[in-house]
């Protein structure tokens, strides 16, 4: 008797084929609108955020523009959502804006030093011009 290899065994894991002919336009389409609401209001709060951008300058600030998500109400999309989207965009903004200040070396002069070079110097070299007449 032969043992069993392991291509011959079954596999665990089954999966569906979902064709188009299970798709239902009109489920389709109030999930497009609803995508392109939730779109619009994340714009929205992305508009909102940007233009109170000197609030993520500090700690306080970022509670507050985390606070104010209810700039956005609709019927269809929970508060909660709203409130999670809203949140995400504020702490990508400060990561961002975080990141900025990281790689950003400021640094305060304390003095200028010019130095000019003369043309008859030791250091400067004369090219011989040929002339032809």
């Amino acid at each position: 008797m032969r043992k069993k290899k392991d291509k011959d065994k079954k596999p665990n894991l089954r999966s569906i084929l979902y064709t188009s002919k299970y798709f239902n336009t009109g489920k389709g389409n109030e999930i497009k609108k609803l995508l392109e609401s939730m779109s619009n209001y994340k714009n929205m709060l992305s508009k909102y955020v940007y233009e109170n951008r000197n609030l993520l300058l500090t700690s306080d600030g970022i509670k507050t523009l985390k606070a104010n998500y209810n700039i956005v109400k609709d019927n269809t999309i929970l508060a909660w959502n709203i409130q999670k989207e809203h949140q995400m965009i504020v702490d990508k903004y400060a990561d961002t804006l975080r990141k900025h200040m990281k790689n950003l070396k400021v640094r305060i002069q304390d003095k200028m030093v010019v130095k000019r070079y003369s043309r008859s110097g030791k250091r400067h070299k004369k090219v011989k011009q040929n002339t032809l007449r």
